[in-house]
């Protein structure tokens, strides 16, 4: 296809989907209305209780560069080639969910603190579904079944690990020039920031998720490909609908959406790395790696464990205090971050 050929496709097809979907909403008015009100509700009193306060601590977090890890902790700056920055990155990447990690490190590159390569691969390998979500949502609450939850947020844990280890070589020698002297930003400062520029922030990621979940309701999606679909749209709705499917292609489906994300996530992680210089091809090449392999992990774990399909709770006693598990969890990571600090400032080891 020549060039101008190119060109003139790249024009035809964003007019035509648009038709399409203005279209969609003239034929389904009362669907795209409740779906716009649903998805709206979900974020105002699911989303954003958990994610605002991780955002305003994590621009905290980026503006003190706190806290770096001793190395007689973790090796972290072996681990992934980028310095011991990247740790705390990872860790809150992983325990608030989406785009905490992706913010973090665009906030990172923007400091001078890491490349852009850097920046990218640690975006790409800080960036999962919290562990609430997984674990009480997908888990336990879609497919009965909180063990399943574990085993998704330990398989996008082991994925983030290895995508890190394998990535991290190729940017460890990315070189990086970091200011002699940072500017001291006042505290008072800072809160403003934080708190003005995440509540843009988490405005801008409502949107995405309005508009997604919208897309998942009036798109025709063929038979028997629903959850797929919604799963590669809006990863909560897709789970929701795979659990609904079943079987082992609810599983799969289910995997893919919790190790991908959707392409809602991929449009707010582009929103969060924008002005950063930050490629999101990176990122968007390890999520589609990272979601076939959750699925097809998630395929062996209906194969081991059958009862999942008869719909059961976990009935192991250490899960059944869900909260009190997930503060054990929280408390855990948060304290590490602490001692990380301590021995920055001359009270560790």
């Amino acid at each position: 296809m020549s060039e101008r050929n190119t060109a003139r496709v790249r024009k035809i097809l964003p007019a035509l989907g648009t038709a399409v979907l203005f279209l969609a909403l003239l034929l389904q008015p009362d669907t795209a209305a409740s779906a716009v009100s649903r998805a709206s509700e979900s974020f105002c009193t699911r989303l954003v209780p958990v994610l605002f306060p991780y955002m305003v601590l994590s621009h905290f977090f980026c503006t003190y560069g706190l806290p770096e890890p001793p190395d007689t902790l973790i090796p972290a700056g072996k681990l992934f080639g980028m310095g011991k920055g990247g740790l705390p990155v990872f860790l809150l990447g992983h325990l608030c969910g989406y785009p905490i990690g992706a913010k973090m490190a665009a906030e990172m590159v923007r400091q001078g603190r890491l490349g852009r390569r850097q920046g990218a691969v640690l975006c790409a390998v800080s960036s999962g579904a919290s562990p609430a979500f997984l674990l009480y949502v997908a888990g336990e609450a879609c497919w009965k079944d909180i063990r399943f939850g574990g085993f998704l947020l330990g398989m996008q844990v082991l994925c983030g690990i290895s995508g890190g280890i394998l990535l991290g070589r190729t940017v460890s020698d990315e070189m990086v020039s970091v200011p002699a002297e940072r500017e001291e930003i006042p505290f008072s400062r800072c809160f403003c920031e934080a708190v003005g520029g995440s509540a843009v922030q988490l405005v801008s990621i409502g949107g995405y998720i309005v508009f997604f979940s919208l897309l998942v309701e009036i798109l025709p999606f063929p038979g028997g490909t629903a959850a797929f679909g919604a799963a590669v749209l809006e990863f909560s709705t897709g789970t929701r609908l795979a659990a609904e499917t079943g079987g082992m292609r609810g599983l799969f489906c289910t995997g893919f959406a919790a190790g991908f994300g959707g392409i809602s996530v991929l449009a707010q992680t582009a929103h969060m790395l924008s002005g950063s210089g930050i490629s999101l091809k990176p990122y968007a090449v390890y999520k589609l790696a990272a979601g076939t392999i959750c699925g097809i992990a998630a395929l062996g774990y209906g194969w081991l464990v059958p009862g999942i399909f008869m719909g059961q709770p976990a009935s192991a006693v250490v899960l059944q205090n869900s909260s009190t598990l997930w503060m054990a969890v929280s408390c855990g990571m948060l304290g590490m971050m602490w001692y990380c600090t301590g021995d920055r400032q001359g009270r560790g080891r």
